[in-house]
Formats: structure tokens, C-alpha cells, sequence
């Protein structure tokens, strides 16, 4: 089975399958312009597959730190992101805008 295969549950893996295919096309691009036969097409597939496995799941977790009041409202001005236990990103705020008058709840009406 090919990650272009319809699985069992019905939803197709659109990542994993279009990296699947576009790695069997420069395969079969490199076959073509190196005269490799028929015979290499399995090979080409089965190392694709290979290559485009399905990712494997990750923890993620977010931290939130530093907070401060603005307006009154505790808010972290701190907010670290961890991949299986390491750091991975961190972000600063600054500062935040709570209700500014150019917010109106006529943003928020369809079709405008």
C-alpha cells in the first residue's frame, strides 16, 4: 500500500501524499534520464514510500510566564514552546491592546 492508497478510514493524508508523489516523479526523472528499465519502477516506489512516511506525533507543550497586569488583567508576556521536552520557541509581548476603540463589533458582521 502506497500513501496515494485510499485508507480505511477515508481521509487521505494530502502532505504525505503529495510528497510521496512528487518524490516517485524526480525517481522516475532520474530512471528515464539514466536509461534504468521497467524493473526499477519497485525500487523507486518502495524508497519513496520510505521517504515520505507518515510523521511521527511530537508533545507540545506551551508555557506561559512573566505575567504582568495590563488594565487591570493578568497576562503572560512570556509564552515558551517545547517539542518532546526541549525548547523549541519563545515568544516576547510586549505589551497588549485590551478593547481598542478602532475594534468595533462591526468587524466581526458577516460580509464586511
Amino acid at each position: 500500500m502506497t500513501p496515494l492508497s485510499q485508507p480505511k478510514n477515508g481521509k487521505l493524508d494530502w502532505p504525505v501524499a503529495k510528497a510521496f508523489a512528487r518524490e516517485v516523479v524526480m525517481q522516475m526523472k532520474t530512471m528515464k534520464q539514466s536509461g534504468g528499465n521497467r524493473g526499477d519502477v519497485d525500487k523507486i516506489i518502495k524508497g519513496a514510500q520510505e521517504k515520505t512516511a507518515a510523521p511521527k506525533e511530537s508533545d507540545v507543550e506551551l508555557h506561559f510566564s512573566d505575567y504582568r497586569a495590563e488594565k487591570g488583567i493578568s497576562l503572560p508576556h512570556v509564552i515558551a514552546k517545547t517539542v518532546n521536552g526541549q525548547p523549541f520557541e519563545e515568544w516576547v509581548v510586549g505589551n497588549f491592546k485590551l478593547n481598542p476603540p478602532e475594534l468595533s463589533s462591526q468587524k466581526f458582521e458577516k460580509g464586511k
